[in-house]
């Protein structure tokens, strides 16, 4: 069964198909059926036969009839279990579950397809990260011929690439700019002919993947060019891509936006941090309350707007996508009774989309985090939902609990590690892709 499911996990329209879902939803029900099936014969059978006493053998004598009885029932179970699995098999080949190739378009992708030409009406912040930037891209190092700014979904990596490639430093240094979202539905060559026609407008696009990197190669060894590739999010996808790019041979920088800290081997690494609270107020302001201090607002009135405004965006984590998207809700209302109400059930307003209509980016950003976890992660990442909110967690002792609830695969462990160094492992790699 976790076999059949690891095989699942890698299909591209996975999170796409509402019968695939339903299926999986299915099988780890049954998986977990499964496993306690198991553990009853464990404690209720293997155990009670254990030892060979002359009192322990009279005393199996005298369970022997509970034991008979135990017994049929477990077997009973087990064939609900196999009676159900068949069925799942049957459904599993009526839709080719186990066809890695297959593929569903993702209709929420295209919401995510980002451009160079976009900059953010409201932009905050970020001042130090523009200058020390722009300064590592005009620099003639070629060192740094690859740039990378890391964080997590949301946190306005993309926002502020775009500032970025837009400024006026940025435009003097490089005559010839191309920018290309990369994202989860990864095509190399589609990648490749985007780059290439926005360097060179006249270039057929009828051309094989091959020639296309020499192309793309040559020009950039040639002419003084950037190159955005935002949202990428796999270490093979830039390992894929990276053929094309003349790294610390000539005066072109490669700028890179990922959540993936493993991507960013080469070059310069930014991480981005979250916006400091006065930052964030300063945002939500700007959305919520574009004319702030011209409304004739009673004193007592603004005050509470600030109150609640600031522990919005407390409960945002400071993250930019939050705080736009509630911005966006307060910004029709004008009542400070309001705003209580949507601090009060923020969580509602965040993961369930109440009232934000078809504003889904904050569930979009999240769920592709998760959803590109390595399978042995998400469970790990799920038991993080047994803490409190924002409780200090003890390493060792978390590591401690995931190994007793059995979430480290032995498979993991590589010559001469113990299952502590996989564990640790896990945590690093979970930190790595900023889910922690």
């Amino acid at each position: 069964m976790h076999c059949f499911l690891k095989d699942v996990n890698r299909r591209q329209d996975r999170y796409n198909s509402q019968t695939v879902q339903n299926w999986v939803a299915e099988l780890c029900d049954l998986s977990i059926q499964a496993e306690n099936v198991l553990d009853r014969y464990a404690i209720e059978v293997v155990s009670r036969r254990e030892g060979k006493s002359l009192k322990k053998v009279l005393k199996r004598f005298t369970c022997i009839l509970n034991e008979w009885s135990r017994m049929h029932q477990i077997g009973e179970d087990i064939k609900d279990i196999k009676s159900h699995m068949s069925d799942l098999t049957k459904q599993s080949e009526s839709m080719s579950v186990g066809d890695n190739s297959s593929r569903l378009v993702d209709d929420t992708d295209w919401s995510r397809k980002t451009y160079g030409h976009e900059v953010e009406k409201y932009f905050v912040g970020m001042k130090e990260d523009i200058k020390q930037l722009e300064s590592f891209l005009t620099t003639n190092e070629k060192s740094n011929g690859v740039i990378s700014i890391c964080g997590m979904g949301g946190l306005g990596k993309t926002t502020l690439a775009t500032k970025i490639y837009n400024g006026e430093a940025v435009q003097r240094c490089f005559k010839y700019r191309a920018w290309v979202c990369v994202s989860q539905q990864f095509q190399p060559k589609t990648i490749f002919q985007r780059l290439l026609k926005q360097l060179l407008p006249n270039e057929s696009e009828e051309q094989d993947e091959v020639t296309l990197v020499i192309k793309l190669y040559q020009v950039q060894r040639e002419r003084k060019c950037l190159l955005v590739l935002d949202d990428v999010w796999e270490v093979d996808h830039w390992n894929c891509l990276r053929r094309a790019f003349p790294i610390a041979e000539v005066d072109s920088k490669a700028l890179l936006t990922t959540r993936n800290q493993n991507i960013a081997s080469t070059g310069y690494v930014h991480n981005l941090k979250c916006l400091d609270e006065d930052e964030g107020w300063e945002l939500l302001q700007k959305i919520a309350l574009p004319n702030y201090y011209s409304q004739e607002l009673l004193t007592t009135e603004i005050k509470l707007f600030e109150e609640y405004g600031k522990e919005i965006v407390k409960k945002c984590g400071c993250l930019p996508l939050p705080i736009s998207v509630i911005g966006g809700i307060l910004r029709r209302e004008n009542k400070s009774i309001e705003w209580e109400k949507v601090y009060r059930n923020l969580d509602s307003y965040l993961q369930r989309g109440k009232g934000l209509e078809k504003d889904k980016r904050v569930e979009q950003i999240l769920n592709l985090s998760y959803n590109l976890l390595p399978y042995n992660l998400k469970s790990c990442f799920l038991y993080l939902g047994c803490f409190r909110e924002d409780e200090d967690i003890e390493t060792e002792n978390l590591y401690l609990l995931w190994m007793a609830e059995g979430m480290i695969s032995l498979e993991d462990r590589g010559r001469g590690e113990s299952l502590r160094d996989v564990v640790e492992r896990y945590l690093f790699e979970l930190v790595n892709k900023y889910m922690i």
